[in-house]
């Protein structure tokens, strides 16, 4: 038992001179203790989630907290073409809706929506704003290529040839031959014959004014009925 005692007293001492070797604030391995900050020290906790928002708690830099505001960015209107010819403007998104007005070829509109297959613009019909529905078919983002009308081409002119002597010649005796085919009755010149056989003279109905006049004579055709004649037949009578 005495013995005993006496390795106890050792034990006691030894940690009585360890104390007075190594002091409290000094690092056993031979160098100083480091203090630690808040954050070291939070740094250093354990992977426990109820720990998690401690490291929120820590005062961090001004800089690190001042952010900088996000940019305001303006966004330019959305435009588009009218690619139709009087394309129709309606109050809703269906043809059932009120028709509105009329945008032409190639006029600029504010997009206003876009939905099922329409698209909702902002523009002018003869001055006044006007706002609704038209069919997505007929717009598009650039401006149709213009329509050039040309005029159509003169047709050209055929050549005519004109007739001789002896086609103008021939053209009275067919003019006159024609006349006489028309005449209803049996008399239509003076050289005529009736139905008894009698020459037609004075009872001719060329000889009587006011009544028919057939045409009995070359003297009888006029520059208007040989040019007539020759305009049917492709020719320009001089």
């Amino acid at each position: 038992m005495r013995r005993l005692f006496r390795l106890g007293g050792y034990g006691v001492a030894g940690v009585v001179l360890l104390g007075l070797l190594f002091p409290e604030d000094a690092d056993v391995s031979g160098g100083s203790k480091t203090s630690l900050s808040k954050t070291d020290s939070v740094m250093m906790l354990p992977n426990d989630p109820s720990k998690d928002g401690l490291l929120d708690a820590v005062p961090q830099p001004a800089s690190a907290v001042r952010r900088a505001k996000p940019a305001m960015v303006s966004v330019a209107p959305d435009f588009v073409f009218v690619m139709g010819s009087r394309v129709n403007v309606r109050s809703g998104p269906n043809v059932s809706y009120k028709r509105l007005g009329a945008f032409d070829r190639g006029t600029r509109l504010t997009v206003l929506d876009v939905q099922n297959g329409w698209t909702r613009v902002s523009g002018s019909i003869a001055g006044a704003p006007v706002s609704g529905w038209m069919s997505s078919t007929y717009l598009g983002r650039s401006a149709p290529v213009p329509v050039v009308r040309r005029a159509p081409a003169p047709a050209p002119k055929r050549a005519i040839d004109a007739p001789s002597n002896a086609q103008i010649s021939a053209a009275r005796k067919t003019l006159i031959s024609q006349s006489l085919a028309m005449y209803p009755g049996n008399c239509p010149c003076p050289y005529n014959h009736d139905r008894a056989g009698r020459r037609c003279g004075k009872r001719s109905a060329w000889s009587k004014p006011g009544g028919r006049s057939p045409l009995c004579y070359d003297s009888d055709i006029t520059r208007s009925h040989l040019t007539a004649y020759f305009k049917r037949n492709g020719k320009n009578y001089p």
